[in-house]
């Protein structure tokens, strides 16, 4: 495990045809269970925990379709982020206007910084911005998070 994130393969798929739902098989070597416990708790019903899922290029495997998402500092993530009228509007239904700068004001708030240059210093401001859009991609899916 590295950070908040686990490896695994991609082992089967099934429906749920009682609740429209699918289950996503993963497989990894038991030697981590321990990290996926440490991340995710044990299931307990009545407990959803969401996660995230994304593909990795492994070997000669072709890359995947998608954009190339554009690398930078936090800060710069964040100061593009805050430009977003999607977030401007996650923002609005959090209480703040619907401006960059109530975004920014948002997103500092979330972070607990002062300003999102402490996104590049502060390891735990870093995960909780990291969090916010994992969260925001999930609002935007209509995902609750």
């Amino acid at each position: 495990m590295t950070g908040n994130v686990l490896k695994a393969c991609y082992a089967d798929l099934k429906t749920v045809k009682t609740r429209s739902t699918c289950q996503i098989i993963l497989e990894m070597p038991i030697e981590a269970l321990t990290d996926v416990v440490a991340l995710l708790g044990a299931p307990v019903p009545g407990n959803e925990v969401w996660v995230a899922l994304a593909r990795l290029k492994v070997g000669s495997e072709e890359p995947a379709s998608e954009p190339a998402v554009k690398k930078g500092t936090l800060a710069q993530q964040a100061g593009i982020l805050c430009g977003e009228p999607a977030f401007q509007r996650l923002a609005q239904e959090n209480g703040y206007p619907v401006t960059v700068e109530g975004a920014a004001d948002f997103l500092r708030y979330q972070c607990g910084v002062i300003s999102r240059a402490d996104l590049d210093k502060d390891a735990e401001a870093a995960r909780k911005f990291r969090d916010l859009r994992a969260d925001y991609k999930l609002w935007l899916s209509g995902v609750a998070a």
